[in-house]
């Protein structure tokens, strides 16, 4: 069971999100300018908003968060950060071999197709939800139909314990 709670969590929902355990440092020549970062990053798509989480090594929880925006000339400009953030208590791993109960968050590039937060952002164009008290993350495997799905109220014939979810108002 995890018993820690990351510091942040991200719930700025743009439309892609690659998180980054490192970056390979390229000094560019001289004179030489290095690309923005998203252009520097795989698997993009046809993303045109994209947040950025990247940490000095695999196992530190401490990170920086940056977004992205691509504009009219197909350019990328910052919109915010870089900011300070927190991932897994345990620092990342590549999705593909996470393992749940690790403190590990995962590491990859991934959609996001909606968000939710304590406040609507400026500037998401996703479907986007304002929790409150009633609104939960569960990760009880003794629930299966719930584990790791939003819950937008409890419902009393769930069996999934509040000691195992995260009430997302909580988060600050």
């Amino acid at each position: 069971m995890i018993r820690r709670k990351a510091a942040l969590t991200v719930s700025a929902a743009l439309a892609t999100c690659a998180v980054l355990a490192s970056l390979a440092v390229t000094v560019p020549a001289a004179g030489a300018t290095r690309a923005p970062l998203p252009e520097r990053l795989a698997h993009l798509g046809e993303s045109r908003q994209v947040v950025v989480v990247t940490a000095a090594d695999w196992n530190t929880s401490h990170a920086r968060l940056q977004t992205w925006q691509l504009g009219k000339s197909d350019v990328w400009h910052r919109r915010l950060g870089p900011v300070p953030a927190r991932i897994g208590w345990s620092g990342f791993r590549r999705a593909a071999n996470r393992l749940q109960n690790t403190g590990k968050t995962p590491a990859g590039t991934f959609d996001l197709l909606r968000g939710f937060g304590l406040r609507q952002p400026p500037g998401v164009d996703l479907p986007y939800r304002i929790v409150d008290q009633n609104d939960w993350w569960p990760y009880d495997p003794n629930d299966p139909k719930t584990y790791n799905v939003m819950q937008f109220h409890r419902v009393k014939r769930s069996h999934w314990r509040t000691d195992w979810a995260e009430r997302l108002a909580s988060y600050t």
